[in-house]
């Protein structure tokens, strides 16, 4: 064969191999299309949200769903112990902690497993030192455990293990003279609130103290949250903090600024109250647990001032309420 036939071969097979690539003949040539994009993964659905409400003989938990709560259960039958009354009660991860108070002198601080259905078992005191006083309260700042009431030292830090267990308790720095009781201990930021509580109703107050590096709390100062009656807990929501003012039926709604202190203290708008002693807030939903005879849970809205709104209650969720807590 000649040179010249061998480039014409060589030319046609080039010129068949690029028609197959570009998928010429019939008009299907190169449109300019491309391939459709793989479409996006399907995000796991949000694992439920559950709520706990401690009244003074039972645990229940709810599902929260559509800022509502529903299928209240009680949530200790297979605890393995009695759980009441819980005074105060906090979650992480895993594990549930409980303040549990007998008698006035006695207390224990519980420390409980949670299964899937969010109801407790497996559940034993910790080896916290023995409790002549109230514990009132639990509350979790990063893997520190805080608990308090009456007792001496009237706040306790305790590290927490990745197996939900606990590390010695020691105090948290707040001398026993600051108060007769610590009532509730919240965080934002590098500022702790604490709830002090005195003999008389009216010598009840607000305090903010710094946080060390090894958590422990210092330069506890008055918060000046004015119109205190008899309240009983408090939360952090963003930069809002709320106190269930319970003896005056009322939420105290105050703005924390980018320093922690408080300002514009005032009525939070939350009325069908019953002795409220707790709040929780979950987006734009508050959730408000009463201790008065008839009353269980008040839901309200949350307003972008962080005020509270359109509140009413939510039936079949219990009466002589502790407090709430979410998971």
């Amino acid at each position: 064969m000649s040179n010249t036939s061998l480039f014409r071969t060589a030319a046609l097979f080039r010129a068949a191999l690029l028609c197959v690539l570009s998928a010429c003949g019939g008009g299907g040539g190169d449109t300019g299309a491309t391939a459709p994009a793989a479409p996006a993964p399907v995000p796991p659905p949000a694992a439920p949200a559950f709520a706990y409400i401690h009244e003074v003989d039972v645990i229940r938990v709810c599902r929260v769903e559509d800022a509502d709560l529903s299928n209240c259960v009680e949530a200790d039958t297979n605890a393995g112990m009695n759980l009441t009354p819980t005074l105060g009660m906090a979650v992480n991860g895993d594990h549930a902690y409980l303040a549990i108070n007998d008698d006035p002198f006695s207390s224990a601080l519980v420390r409980c497993s949670i299964g899937a259905d969010s109801t407790l078992f497996g559940c034993a005191p910790t080896a916290l030192d023995p409790v002549d006083g109230r514990l009132s309260w639990v509350t979790f700042r990063e893997s520190m455990l805080y608990v308090g009431g009456s007792d001496s030292p009237r706040v306790r830090k305790c590290a927490v293990n990745a197996d939900g267990s606990l590390e010695p308790c020691v105090g948290a720095g707040v001398p026993d003279s600051a108060a007769d009781a610590v009532g509730d201990l919240q965080f934002a930021g590098t500022s702790a609130y604490l709830l002090l509580r005195n003999a008389e109703p009216d010598e009840d107050f607000v305090v903010r103290c710094e946080i060390g590096a090894d958590g422990s709390l210092s330069d506890c100062a008055d918060a000046d949250v004015p119109g205190l009656a008899g309240p009983s807990n408090f939360t952090v929501h963003g930069n809002h903090l709320y106190v269930a003012n319970t003896d005056a039926n009322r939420v105290i709604h105050c703005v924390i600024a980018d320093g922690g202190s408080l300002s514009g203290c005032a009525d939070s708008g939350a009325r069908a109250l019953e002795k409220p002693t707790d709040l929780a807030i979950r987006g734009s939903a508050a959730f408000i647990a009463n201790n008065g005879i008839t009353g269980g849970v008040t839901r309200c809205t949350v307003t972008s001032y962080g005020l509270l709104s359109d509140c009413a209650p939510i039936p079949e969720t219990g009466t002589n309420l502790y407090g709430i807590v979410f998971r």
